[in-house]
């Protein structure tokens, strides 16, 4: 019912604009949309394309568009150079992460050292912490928007770099010139292979890393276009030791979309877009046997997601100073959460698999007024009804931003969101790695739920030499209905049949002061944000039932990234530019558990049983005699984060060619930054994930 009403309105539009019998000469393609936040930084939201996100020193030295949002206030990082960020207290797995439309549900590479974005096919990206539009939802946190370059037939361009670590090309080939162009972009990581042609043991490792994307756009005519894109990432890890043991991870994405825009009057512009999203990730432990070489052990873990969507929005220009934006969309979800063991001494041999439907319908719309110079607001809501199990749910998420200027360069922001997830993710390593699990919310389970209010002001002034802008404000957080693992050793799965077994449901909170400066010049980009924030977390079942720290509730962050051009050449035939840079991370040690003491246990019924098959190591079961008496959760605050990387650049400008060599040092210094501590022969010991990591990038593009 809902395509054929759908259908009918496309056809309806399409006979409007006969009758009108506009001048089709003076028409062009543009979007008018409207959205809760703008492309400037006023506190709330931050726009930036993909030359200035490569900026960001990263541990491998890629240009990367999610990586970037580290340096903006009110994000905490996970793991030491992974990609786990966690804004303004929510949780990494709450974050809306968006390419060209399509939410990414698997967003990296290397356990998180890398994002799946492929920067040559990004034009513009939107991170938004608040007022954010009603068009897009299902998450609780903050949203990263990227959206893909178009090419409408312009001329053939592209480009091939090669690194130790990655190695990626790209094409543009148009098609009809002025109307259709296809783009290709593929990359491929290279750093497990020379690991594995160094590697001198007996042990047996199989990589399979790469990503692949196809873009087609074509103006059908002067008044509308359609675009598709294929995109696949896959991480494949499969490793052998010498003891004959296996371990096998998979994460991969596969996503196909079309989408078409109407350009139906100056006032009106529709856009319509389909698309389909299957996720799959997994781990496995193998034990086989000395001598025959069949398994002892099969112990596997995996989640999937499958998932259509179709959506219709109208843009529409009402008058000067007023536009709305509104539309419908219909989201089915198949998600598959499941385990397998199999142990061959005591005849074991079973898997788990529960299976969840859930279709989400949805209204939508934001209107958008500006009063003159004096202010702008946008307020936006989103009807969600979802049918999950044969269950009926609804819920209503509202998002309002306004900017009240004092000045022409000086004006204050206040936003509110309320918004919901209908999809909950167990978070294994907080690195941004897709080992997450993944089920649909339900009775048992409700939605994600998010309150929030932020108030700030922001200042700019932009002249011929500089553009400077700066805000400083404060926000407070309140969330719902945040699952996790009651026992944080169940953090690489469960092995009940039931999930409420394994974990739990609880609130938090959040609030803190967020500030930040940018200065952007012709030689000079430099950026400084500095964050104060406090967070909590309560579940029932968990610290009995009292609050505790988050585990990266990083009391103080303070960011810097600065980038310089220090010589410039200007030629007839070439042109050459020299460029430094610098960053520095300062931030409060993250929170753990450890163990404090110990006691006498006893044994529970039928445990010497569990022993069969070898799963775990003989430490573990000397854990049941003689037990941990472990901390409050998060009640011990590592050693201050503290990280300085530079880089060099060089870029020579030809008649084709343009050859750009990089070269960076992550963590200069070699600090060995903290992520946990554990006793070990008597001795307090430390962990540190990435020590110095020294990269060089070599690209050339036409």
């Amino acid at each position: 019912m809902r395509i054929k009403i759908i259908t009918a309105f496309i056809i309806l539009t399409n006979h409007v604009y006969c009758q009108d019998k506009i001048n089709k000469d003076s028409l062009t393609l543009q979007e008018v949309t409207v959205v809760a936040n703008s492309p400037v930084s006023k506190g709330s939201t931050f726009g930036y394309d993909a030359s200035q996100a490569a900026r960001t020193i990263s541990v491998l030295g890629e240009p990367d568009v999610l990586r970037h949002i580290s340096s903006f206030p009110g994000v905490s990082a996970g793991i030491d150079g992974t990609l786990g960020l966690f804004v303004r207290g929510g949780n990494n797995g709450s974050n809306g992460l968006y390419l060209d439309d399509v939410p990414l549900y698997v967003s990296s590479h290397l356990m998180g050292l890398v994002s799946v974005y492929p920067p040559e096919v990004v034009d513009n990206v939107t991170f938004c912490q608040g007022g954010m539009s009603s068009s897009k939802g299902n998450l609780s946190s903050a949203l990263l928007d990227v959206k893909a370059r178009r090419q409408y037939g312009s001329a053939y361009s592209g480009s091939v770099y090669l690194s130790p670590y990655i190695c990626g090309v790209y094409q543009n080939l148009p098609i009809k010139k002025g109307k259709t162009s296809l783009q290709i972009s593929g990359r491929v990581t290279v750093l497990p292979y020379i690991l594995n042609w160094f590697n001198k043991s007996d042990d047996d490792m199989n990589i399979d890393i790469y990503d692949f994307c196809a873009r087609l756009d074509s103006k059908l005519s002067e008044c509308s276009t359609l675009d598709m894109m294929f995109f696949h990432t896959n991480d494949n890890f499969d490793f052998t030791n010498e003891d004959e043991r296996n371990l096998g991870q998979r994460w991969k994405s596969t996503i196909m979309k079309v989408g078409w825009r109407f350009y139906i009057n100056e006032k009106f512009n529709l856009k319509a877009v389909a698309y389909r999203n299957n996720v799959y990730s997994g781990q496995k432990s193998i034990y086989f046997d000395d001598y025959s070489n069949a398994e002892k052990s099969h112990i596997q873990l995996y989640t999937s997601l499958t998932e259509w969507c179709a959506s219709s929005t109208l843009n529409w220009n009402v008058c000067k100073g007023l536009s709305f934006g509104g539309g419908l969309s219909s989201q089915v979800q198949n998600f598959t959460l499941g385990n397998y063991e199999y142990i061959r001494d005591v005849d074991r041999d079973r898997r788990n698999e529960q299976k969840e439907k859930s279709t989400l319908n949805v209204i939508y719309a934001d209107v958008k007024y500006n009063i003159g110079q004096l202010a702008d607001v946008s307020i936006g809501a989103r009807q969600v009804f979802q049918n999950i199990n044969h269950r009926h749910r609804s819920g209503t998420d509202l998002h309002a931003i306004s900017h009240w200027y004092i000045t022409e360069n000086y004006g204050v922001e206040l936003t509110y969101d309320n918004m919901k997830q209908y999809y909950h993710v167990l978070e294994g390593l907080p690195s941004g790695w897709s080992m997450n699990l993944m089920k649909a919310s339900d009775n048992d389970y409700p939605e994600e739920k998010t309150s929030q209010f932020y108030a700030g002001l922001f200042a700019g002034k932009k002249t011929s030499v500089y553009d400077l802008k700066a805000t400083i404000g404060g926000y407070c957080r309140t969330m719902n209905g945040i699952i996790s693992y009651k026992d944080a050793r169940n953090a690489f799965g469960f092995l009940t049949t039931e999930l409420k077994d394994e974990v739990c449901q609880g609130k938090g909170k959040s609030y803190g002061m967020e500030s930040s400066v940018s200065l952007m010049s012709k030689n000079i980009q430099a950026t400084l944000s500095y964050t104060l924030s406090k967070t909590d977390r309560t579940y029932p079942e968990m610290n009995r039932g009292e609050s505790f720290p988050f585990k990266f509730d990083r009391r103080h962050i303070l960011n810097f990234e600065g980038t310089c051009v220090v010589a410039r050449t200007n030629g007839e035939e070439k042109s050459y530019e020299h460029s430094i840079g610098c960053a520095v991370s300062y931030s409060s040690g993250n929170r753990i558990t450890i163990p404090i003491g110990t006691y006498k246990g006893v044994a529970p019924p039928y445990w010497e049983r569990s022993k069969d098959g070898l799963i775990h190591s003989d430490e573990f079961f000397f854990q049941i005699y003689d037990r941990q008496y472990m901390s409050d959760v998060n009640a011990i605050k590592m050693k201050d984060y503290f990280r300085t990387d530079i880089s060099y650049s060089m870029k020579r400008r030809g008649k084709i060619f343009t050859n750009e060599l990089s070269l960076s040092v992550y963590n200069v210094f070699n600090r060995h930054n903290p992520y946990t501590i554990f006793h070990d022969e008597g001795k307090w010991k430390q962990l540190s994930i990435v020590p110095i990591m020294p990269s060089i990038r070599w690209g050339l593009s036409w």
